[in-house]
């Protein structure tokens, strides 16, 4: 599903890393995003902490067992 708005564009992917990785590079080639664009993933991801459904949160690392990539953000957060 996609939906859209003078300024936001949402798209649902649906669940796991290539069907977002799909979602998110269509969104980027098909509106010409720009270097300051902001992306935000919100779905559910595993946790090394204690979060109920609901909890939102900023994440500053992010560990994939399938690609054994760590991802590390600029900033404080989770880790995921």
């Amino acid at each position: 599903d996609f939906f859209e708005s003078d300024n936001i564009k949402l798209i649902v992917s649906g669940m796991g890393a290539i069907n977002s990785a799909v979602a998110t590079t269509y969104l980027l080639t098909k509106f010409d995003a720009k270097k300051n664009d902001k992306i935000f993933n919100i779905g559910i991801a595993g946790a090394y902490f204690s979060c109920k459904k609901g909890d939102s949160f900023l994440v500053s690392k992010v560990i994939d067992y399938n690609s054994r990539s760590i991802l590390t953000l600029p900033h404080q957060g989770k880790k995921l």
